[in-house]
């Protein structure tokens, strides 16, 4: 890294697999249920369980928004790993993910009489999820990246419809980097003065959403020609011993 630069490290996950931490408790969401890894060690402030927004038979979101881990009054979205199994009925189809972002960049400026380069502050804001079976094996890997957060901005993706077991693992990360530089500047006698550039960088509303579908149930016309599919063969063994008889 340029000597000019100084890093606010913002960017760290929240817990790390260990054991010996208090997991927290499963949740009913409806169409599905939800649960947490058994043993979890955290970081910094161990973060909130997420609050259930809304629940409908299509879809339920949740805000991981609440208990933020902070540093430098900057918060992490941190990791959160859990898992998800539908219930009897039902079927996961995919997620989708928004984080409403705010922040403020301002490069340092020359102070009166001095001249030179100036310090640039650049931010950067990620998500990743990615969605495992309980063989380990990865079925999906989407995220979102927006730089340079002046203002407001959005955080987002959507996994598309997914093709999916009963039960998924989840691990979904957010992060948010902030990066000030310092600017150089000289006045006409040599002297230097050191100026750091300003900014923040914030993200809250974080939701994610699990979108299922209610699946098929047959017609009763269907269960008839089932059981009668099934019951054919007894009759004509039957018949069959009958007249053999």
């Amino acid at each position: 890294m340029h000597p000019s630069t100084r890093l606010a490290a913002i960017g760290f996950a929240a817990f790390l697999m260990m054991p010996g931490a208090h997991a927290a408790p499963p949740a009913d969401l409806g169409s599905i249920t939800i649960n947490y890894p058994a043993e979890v060690q955290y970081w910094f402030d161990k973060p909130a369980s997420p609050t259930l927004v809304s629940s409908t038979p299509g879809a339920a979101t949740l805000d991981f928004g609440a208990g933020l881990n902070k540093y430098n009054s900057v918060p992490l979205l941190g990791t959160q790993s859990f898992q998800l199994t539908a219930k009897p009925g039902y079927k996961i189809t995919g997620f989708s993910y928004s984080s409403q972002l705010s922040g403020l960049l301002q490069d340092s400026e020359a102070p009166p009489g001095y001249s030179g380069q100036p310090g640039h502050a650049t931010s950067v804001a990620t998500a990743y999820l990615s969605v495992r079976g309980t063989d380990g094996k990865q079925l999906s890997l989407v995220g979102a990246k927006e730089e340079n957060i002046n203002g407001s901005g959005l955080l987002s993706f959507n996994t598309g419809l997914l093709d999916l077991p009963d039960t998924v693992s989840l691990s979904l990360e957010g992060n948010l980097f902030l990066q000030l530089g310092y600017g150089y500047y000289y006045n006409e006698f040599g002297d230097e003065r050191k100026i750091s550039s300003s900014g923040w960088l914030g993200a809250e509303n974080s939701f994610l959403t699990i979108h299922t579908t209610a699946l098929p149930v047959p017609e009763p016309s269907t269960w008839m020609m089932l059981l009668g599919g099934l019951l054919l063969p007894w009759v004509v063994s039957r018949r069959q011993r009958a007249r053999a008889a």
